[in-house]
């Protein structure tokens, strides 16, 4: 069973998301409706810290911290491990298929 906070970040990391090995989990948008759902889903489902970084014009950048590493991942980089989506790339996410 999957919770609302983890449809919201689903939708929205697959969206604007960047989930790579290597680089931090992070989220772009202009809309600060989004940005606001995004960071409390976050924060409500997994504990983790949100940052967030002032790029140009509206858009920002929400980077999330507390998901453990590659030898011990831990919360959202856990989760999209095992949904089997981490490290997907922009052209990967358009193919992704989910059943619940």
């Amino acid at each position: 069973m999957h919770d609302e906070n983890e449809l919201i970040l689903l939708g929205h990391l697959i969206g604007d998301g960047s989930y790579l090995s290597g680089q931090p989990l992070r989220y772009t948008t202009a809309s600060e409706a989004h940005s606001m759902a995004v960071k409390t889903a976050a924060e409500d489902r997994f504990g983790v810290t949100v940052n967030r970084h002032e790029g140009k014009g509206n858009w920002h950048q929400l980077v999330f911290s507390g998901n453990g590493n590659r030898w011990k991942p831990a919360g959202m980089n856990k989760w999209l491990r095992d949904l089997g989506i981490f490290n997907q790339r922009s052209h990967e996410k358009a193919h992704t298929v989910f059943r619940f």
